[in-house]
């Protein structure tokens, strides 16, 4: 395939952040979308799920890629709370995209930090740094963005795209 279309995903039931890269091989890198699916907490758990899938199905219909990657979601104790919505979350994307018939693939924390970084255990402001730098991003990066581009840009690196 000459041309592939990547989107990274950060996975939230409050934001979730999208991060598309249209990768060329001949040219590298040839554009980069981004957007941050946003749902409020007073709606009721359902709605926002609903909200994330639809807006997924709109966004995949627009930007048309080829495959999808995210972090892999671990959840214990500690982020026993948040982690449930991010699941719930991720379930309603995942369903989206096999609806599209697009694949998933999922990355370890650590698979993610070193593809970018160099570094498995490197802090989220090195990421968003070497993010930034790599794709040549000069404005503001929100958190969920960079980390739905950090999640692109190592399926593509692990792929030998890059």
């Amino acid at each position: 395939m000459s041309e592939i279309v990547v989107m990274g995903i950060d996975p939230g039931l409050a934001n979730t952040g999208l991060g598309i890269i249209e990768f060329n091989e001949s040219e590298g890198i040839v554009s980069i979308t981004s957007d941050v699916i946003n749902t409020r907490t007073i709606d009721l758990e359902y709605k926002r799920l609903y909200k994330i899938y639809s807006k997924m199905i709109d966004i995949i219909d627009h930007t048309k890629p080829h495959i999808a990657s995210m972090e892999n979601v671990f959840v214990d104790r500690s982020t026993m709370s948040s982690g449930i919505g991010v699941a719930y979350a991720k379930s309603a994307i995942a369903v989206a995209l096999a609806q599209r018939d697009i694949a998933l693939f999922e990355y370890e924390p650590s698979t993610i930090k070193m593809a970018i970084t160099g570094n498995g255990r490197a802090s989220k402001e090195q990421v968003r740094r070497m993010v930034k730098q790599r794709l040549g991003i000069s404005e503001r990066v929100t958190q969920h963005v960079c980390d739905a581009l950090a999640s692109a840009l190592c399926h593509i690196q692990r792929e030998g795209l890059l």
